[in-house]
């Protein structure tokens, strides 16, 4: 349960982060709400992920710099306080490796954690998380105030991937397919649904 939850939290937090830089304002204000997102560009020879400043509170840049270099990537503190991490694409595969096993990972816990694991038989996923199967036990799922708590985290977790795979306005759809009947019981479509 406690890890769960902290994951939750984890990509709420990301979520935040992401849906910063949607909006359609002019001006000044558009400029600065993008900045505050995660935005990636896959050049010829590296890639470049800039964060945005709150997601380093409470680190000096000289910690959130030295950091960086440690695992062989450059570091830069931007005007706004946003971070440019800039690395090579063998790291970044690298990086992106290490994240979908973590996801993979995260799936995995969620049909064995104490909340769900009556409810959440499998969760099946694409290799680049656009489309996840959660497969459940319809009458406990349908009768559990958090079950609906796992759809939500992987939609997230799909988005964040996405995102920092260098996917433009990534679309996730995650269904929720009961285990006896085969009968899709929800899908939804991220970010979609938040902006309904």
């Amino acid at each position: 349960m406690k890890k769960t939850l902290i994951a939750i939290i984890t990509i709420l937090a990301l979520l935040l982060s992401l849906t910063a830089c949607g909006g359609n304002n002019s001006g000044t204000n558009q400029g600065q709400e993008e900045k505050s997102g995660v935005e990636v560009d896959k050049g010829l020879l590296d890639v470049s992920i800039s964060l945005p400043a709150s997601m380093f509170e409470g680190q000096s840049s000289e910690e959130v710099i030295a950091g960086a270099k440690e695992k062989g990537i450059t570091a830069s503190v931007n005007d706004d306080g946003s971070y440019t991490y800039v690395m090579s694409k063998v790291k970044h595969n690298e990086m992106m490796s290490e994240m979908r096993e973590q996801l993979k990972t995260s799936f995995a816990e969620m049909t064995t954690d104490e909340t769900y694991a009556e409810i959440i038989k499998e969760i099946k996923h694409n290799d680049n998380f656009t489309d996840i199967t959660i497969i459940v036990d319809k009458a406990k799922y349908e009768n559990n105030l958090f079950a609906g708590m796992s759809t939500f985290a992987c939609g997230l977790s799909g988005m964040m991937f996405n995102t920092f795979n260098g996917t433009k306005d990534p679309k996730i759809t995650v269904n929720v397919k009961d285990a006896d009947s085969g009968e899709i019981i929800n899908s939804v479509v991220y970010p979609d649904v938040m902006n309904d």
